[in-house]
């Protein structure tokens, strides 16, 4: 979607939708959720909220689009929401390696979360750079984050959370991937309603027509789960000559579908060796905890 359609949308999530807010916030899980009459009747606005991107572009016009070039530069980066946005924007201005980014494939952006200043993150990343966007919703909070984030000043303007696309060059087929929830994230502090979201787009180079993938795989997960959550990303993807898949895939070998998982994994790695675990698996997940995943890459063509 483009900014009158973009202005549409968030008029529903203000006018339509926050009212409501408090109301489905108090239910306890998603099936407790599901089966309440508000939320039934607000879930066409909502579906529609989270399943349509948004793009747009910075200032510089068409014409002065890039060059080709030999090689193109992408950048992952979980932005942490943009929460510390000025800072990023200075590094991705002036950082030596940054500054030449042709793409980036960015996780966990915010739009109207009071957490990050109730910005448009991607939109006013692309703003900031000159580049075009492409930014897709993976929840609408119900609250106004997790932990410390509670207790901030102030509310929500919109709510909503997800991954983006920033290019220097224009970007077409913009769509989002679905992944399927590890854990009940109704049934938590930080209650959102959703799902995590992939963005793909083709990037127009003038040379070149490449598919970028930004992914976000759930860190409380199984690694079967997230091979999962990856298989359905490449399906989706299809047979692409050149692909990119980047972004923040949590393959930090842990089963953290659970507390007492998480911690029993910790321990049996305290056993294996603490030199041994980080030397040989921290660093290279592929080895054993994560191999699943990265083995489905390594079948699919990738390097």
């Amino acid at each position: 979607m483009h900014s009158a359609e973009t202005q549409d949308l968030h008029e529903i999530v203000r006018e339509r939708i926050a009212p409501h807010l408090p109301a489905l916030a108090a239910c306890r899980n998603s099936a407790e959720l599901w089966g309440l009459d508000r939320y039934r009747a607000l879930e066409p606005d909502i579906r529609r909220v989270l399943d349509t991107p948004e793009c747009g572009a910075g200032s510089k016009p068409a014409a002065a689009t890039p060059a080709a070039r030999p090689q193109y530069r992408f950048v992952a980066w979980n932005v942490e929401r943009g929460a510390q946005f000025d800072g990023q924007v200075e590094a991705l201005r002036t950082h030596p390696r940054l500054r030449q980014a042709d793409v980036l494939l960015l996780t966990e952006t915010d739009a109207g979360m009071v957490r990050s200043g109730n910005r448009n993150v991607a939109r006013d990343l692309a703003r900031a750079l000159d580049m075009h966007y492409a930014f897709v919703p993976c929840y609408l909070n119900l609250t106004k984050g997790s932990g410390i984030e509670q207790d901030l000043p102030g509310a929500n303007d919109l709510g909503l959370h997800g991954n983006a696309l920033l290019s220097r060059y224009p970007m077409a087929n913009v769509r989002p991937v679905f992944l399927e929830n590890g854990v009940d994230i109704m049934a938590s502090r930080e209650k959102r309603i959703g799902r995590q979201a992939a963005v793909a787009a083709d990037i127009h180079f003038p040379n070149a027509t490449v598919t970028a993938v930004s992914v976000h795989l759930d860190a409380q997960s199984t690694q079967r789960h997230r091979y999962l959550q990856l298989r359905d990303v490449l399906n989706d993807i299809g047979d692409k000559h050149a692909v990119v898949i980047g972004g923040d895939w949590n393959t930090s070998t842990y089963n953290s579908s659970r507390a007492l998982h998480a911690i029993l994994g910790f321990w049996l790695r305290v056993l294996m060796g603490v030199d041994n675990v980080i030397r040989n698996h921290y660093l290279h997940p592929y080895r054993h905890f994560e191999r699943d995943l990265f083995r489905l890459l390594e079948e699919r063509g990738f390097d």
